[in-house]
């Protein structure tokens, strides 16, 4: 790990004075190590670890069975759990109102409102540490990719689009939408993946996030301020997980290219 170093120290202080909580909820970008942390916690207390495979209601309460019968001392790790059914999330309270003997369970999230009030009121909430640039140039030295990505994810990600290759599409981008026609400014659209749950059939489709993070530092290297607050804007509600992505570029392209427009940047 090349980060989290706080967020380790406290949790093995825990473990040290034997007062680790039965039920840990690790809030923070899906691009950092938050799913690291369950297999540290095993690690510290030579325990097991337990990947769960998914968060459907039949897995959750297969696992939740299985903690009560385990004789060696288990962490369970519930992975990017934002979208676990209703059915899955009511199974998890049993196991925060009733911890098993020998078991712990740690479940990781965008953001802590994605489960029941319920659950994070009986469990211990734990937010990742935010990168420093000094931690993710460890990890990385292309200072463009630098200037955009927050966690070791975003890197993995923009090497697989290629720095040079991204940079040039958001630039073009930016040079162009004021111009781009209703059927180009629909190709800007079809570059995105703008569903969760699907690929869209196609590696060179960019995630929305890091998009409108490099049209930031575009803006910000052109002095195009309202084209920053804009697309700023928009990625704070990306946080929003019923949020609908292909809605919400759509308006973003139009409150861009009428600023544009309008000459105001």
């Amino acid at each position: 790990m090349i980060g989290q170093k706080y967020l380790l120290r406290n949790i093995g202080r825990l473990i040290q004075n034997d007062d680790l909580p039965r039920f840990i909820i690790i809030t923070g970008s899906a691009g950092g190590e938050r799913n690291k942390i369950a297999q540290y916690i095993a690690d510290e207390m030579s325990a097991i670890c337990v990947e769960v495979p998914d968060c459907k209601a039949d897995t959750i309460r297969d696992i939740i069975l299985n903690s009560y019968k385990v004789e060696a001392i288990t962490v369970y790790n519930i992975k990017d759990a934002d979208s676990m059914s209703l059915q899955a999330r009511n199974a998890l309270l049993k196991v925060t109102e009733e911890p098993p003997n020998k078991a712990y369970f740690v479940m990781t999230l965008d953001d802590e409102n994605n489960t029941l009030s319920t659950i994070r009121s009986r469990g211990t909430l734990f937010e990742t540490d935010l990168y420093s640039r000094n931690e993710l140039s460890t990890y990385c030295d292309d200072e463009y990719i630098l200037d955009i990505a927050e966690t070791p994810g975003d890197i993995d990600i923009l090497k697989e689009y290629g720095g040079e290759e991204f940079h040039n599409f958001v630039s073009k981008v930016a040079d162009n939408i004021a111009q781009a026609s209703g059927s180009n400014a629909l190709k800007i659209a079809q570059s995105m993946k703008l569903k969760d749950t699907e690929d869209q059939g196609s590696d060179t489709k960019y995630d929305i996030r890091l998009f409108w993070k490099a049209f930031c530092l575009v803006c910000m290297q052109n002095s195009w301020f309202n084209g920053l607050r804009i697309t700023s804007q928009c990625l704070s509600l990306l946080r929003v997980k019923a949020i609908n992505k292909a809605m919400l570029f759509d308006k973003w392209i139009l409150d861009i290219r009428q600023e544009w427009a309008d000459g105001n940047n």
